[in-house]
């Protein structure tokens, strides 16, 4: 689950009498249909991370298994690789449990696509991609990100998910179907591993690993699920560690990539009301709070302060919370609560209430849009992911 990089493997490794992958135990065929095995490379050169399907032709992964900056020195593709070359390459398998004995449905890549700002010398944010298949993976409940940073506290119970090593230091098999349960999260400043580095529980989600439990090299990009107001979703994809998988693991929080995930699936969550929880409505295709605290219109200071994740400067230069919403001067009926005008101020284009703060008081719902999946890049990687120790990053991404 470590960090970055790229360090391209022989074939599959094989089955060693090693202990589940770190603490866990084999998943059965159907108990997590969404989560999927990534590969990229061809003949006996490549590698392997985990993702779970958000669409049934949209892999959600990490931003290192696709950046061809990490993945294709580790695949002997030199430092002119283009994405286009990783995407061709990815290959993405779903119905399976071991890709040892069985690569279950093969789907190619039509494209991949990580979040612009990721960046393999600065972990600790940022860190997460899509890969669009060729065709949709029929049959499947795709998984529901979490995109709200309230509802995943620090201390919350999940469950992880992954097709990385099985020991510790990246050794024993590679490619079959580990899950870890019952989980907790700590506040990423209490894991002494992370003294000297940069993380923030705004973007991450940290895990002690120091009673030999845990992710590793080939589960990055893999899901941390746990129940959010009565519904299973993701609330991190694996993205860092220490080198042995021995001290601490990261997820990137999925909330804190909402923008990212809007601008490549715009109706990802919502199309009415119905499709909320947590008493929210349905506005642009994202749910949002319209009283209590963070609720669209309120004061706030940063990103993670509120309900949709957005602090913006209001038109008077107050920081509200806000959602993005059409174009200024397009009708708001479909995209702002009652109340609320959509305009741009300082280059976004959000729902204000002509005024900083004093919340929305219009609690009826809106009509969420209809856009369609916008087309993305695809990329998968894989190799050996680096972690990242006190004070020092050590890329390394998944291995196979």
């Amino acid at each position: 689950m470590v960090a970055v990089a790229a360090g391209a493997v022989t074939g599959v490794a094989t089955r060693a009498d090693a202990a589940p992958i770190i603490g866990g135990s084999a998943a059965q065929l159907g108990d997590f249909p969404n989560v999927v095995a990534i590969a990229i490379g061809s003949g006996s050169r490549f590698a392997v991370c985990t993702g779970e399907l958000i669409e049934p032709d949209v892999v959600m992964t990490a931003a290192h298994c696709l950046a061809p900056a990490v993945v294709c020195p580790g695949l002997g593709l030199g430092s002119d690789c283009t994405q286009d070359q990783i995407t061709a390459l990815t290959t993405v398998f779903s119905g399976t449990v071991d890709l040892i004995t069985s690569r279950g449905s093969e789907s190619a890549a039509a494209s991949t696509v990580f979040d612009s700002k990721f960046d393999a010398t600065d972990l600790g944010h940022d860190d997460m991609g899509l890969i669009k298949l060729t065709a949709p993976v029929a049959g499947v409940t795709v998984a529901l990100p979490n995109l709200h940073h309230g509802d995943a506290p620090a201390g919350m119970t999940v469950t992880m998910v992954g097709f990385g090593t099985t020991e510790q230091g990246g050794q024993g098999s590679v490619g079959e179907e580990f899950a870890l349960q019952n989980r907790a999260s700590e506040p990423c400043s209490m894991l002494p591993a992370l003294k000297g580095a940069t993380a923030s529980d705004d973007n991450l989600l940290c895990y002690s690993q120091s009673d030999g439990k845990g992710k590793c090299e080939g589960d990055s990009g893999g899901p941390s699920f746990a129940v959010v107001n009565g519904k299973t979703k993701i609330v991190g994809i694996t993205s860092f560690g220490d080198t042995s998988c021995a001290e601490l693991g990261t997820d990137t929080r999925v909330d804190a990539e909402h923008r990212f995930l809007y601008s490549q699936v715009p109706d990802l969550e919502c199309a009415s009301d119905a499709d909320c929880d947590g008493g929210r409505a349905c506005f642009s295709g994202q749910c949002t709070r319209l009283s209590g605290a963070g609720a669209i219109g309120d004061d706030c200071g940063k990103d993670a302060d509120c309900d949709t994740g957005e602090c913006t400067a209001a038109p008077d230069g107050t920081k509200v919370c806000t959602i993005e919403c059409a174009a200024a001067g397009a009708s708001d009926a479909d995209t702002c609560p009652a109340e609320f005008a959509c305009e741009t101020s300082g280059g976004s284009t959000s729902c204000f209430d002509g005024h900083a703060g004093g919340g929305c008081c219009d609690s009826g719902g809106g009509g969420g849009g209809g856009a369609a999946v916008l087309a993305m890049a695809t990329v998968l990687v894989a190799g050996r992911r680096r972690r990242r120790r006190a004070g020092q990053v050590t890329d390394r991404l998944s291995q196979s």
